[in-house]
């Protein structure tokens, strides 16, 4: 006498092979970006976080410094020369260290 198996015992003996086989790949894979985390850099944007509004401020006071010697020189009046000298000497304040 012979012995046939159902269909819904080859699909769930099919399908338990197949999550065997794939299961370790999964849990090697999950492993890998678990590792991957530790080589990435910690607290470096916090460093830069920190310079972001006072960086800000800055660049709005050389902004508006700027726009006076700009609103001078279109009225026809000579601007301040040290104001010229203190832009020019400072930089933009991304360039300091």
């Amino acid at each position: 006498m012979e012995s046939y198996l159902s269909v819904y015992e080859v699909i769930t003996c099919t399908l338990s092979r197949r999550i065997i086989r794939i299961l370790p790949i999964i849990v090697l894979i999950l492993a890998l970006f678990h590792l991957s985390t530790h080589f990435l850099p910690t607290n470096r944007g916090g460093e830069d976080e920190i310079d972001i509004p006072r960086l800000f401020v800055k660049a709005i006071e050389l902004q508006n410094s700027s726009n006076m010697i700009l609103r001078r020189i279109k009225t026809g009046l000579t601007p301040n020369k040290d104001l010229i000298h203190s832009i020019c000497t400072e930089g933009p304040p991304y360039l300091k260290t």
